[in-house]
């Protein structure tokens, strides 16, 4: 079973997820830890998956929303929306389903640059719960990380 298809019974169950973020501040690395909560469901006729998911910057709320599909031949798109980490925009990303994530890529631009990149791996956990990491890719190619979270029942 890959992640898309244990994601999918994890998101059968429908329950409320917490857990924590923590979000990697853009300028130093420092680790902002926040409570953090989210649900997965089937949607689209059980053909996607959507994750919704709450936390905090600062003690300010945020949300976002990260809704997959995935084709016949094992591709992956998605579409992602954050409150923090995009103004009114969806990031479109694609990628695949392995063992132990969803593993996802998108671009985005800053000013005049080269376009950035961004990765998002969507897993389950062994209590049944989800996790999702982030990361940033420079022009470059160099990576940080920017999120992680792991959310149980």
């Amino acid at each position: 079973m890959d992640a898309f298809e244990a994601l999918s019974g994890i998101a059968g169950e429908s329950h409320e997820l917490m857990g924590t973020n923590v979000l990697y501040e853009p300028e130093t690395q420092s680790p902002l830890p926040s409570t953090a909560h989210g649900r997965l469901r089937r949607v689209v006729g059980g053909r996607m998956l959507r994750f919704d998911y709450r936390w905090a910057y600062r003690s300010e709320a945020h949300e976002g929303t990260l809704l997959l599909a995935r084709d016949t031949d094992g591709r992956v798109t998605a579409a992602w929306g954050d409150s923090w980490h995009q103004n009114r925009e969806l990031m479109s990303l694609s990628g695949e389903s392995n063992d132990g994530a969803v593993a996802l890529r998108g671009t985005w631009t800053v000013g005049d640059s080269p376009p950035w990149g961004w990765r998002i791996d969507l897993g389950p956990s062994e209590d049944g719960g989800v996790t999702m990491e982030m990361w940033v890719v420079t022009p470059d190619g160099e990576e940080a990380r920017a999120v992680e979270m792991v959310l149980s029942r």
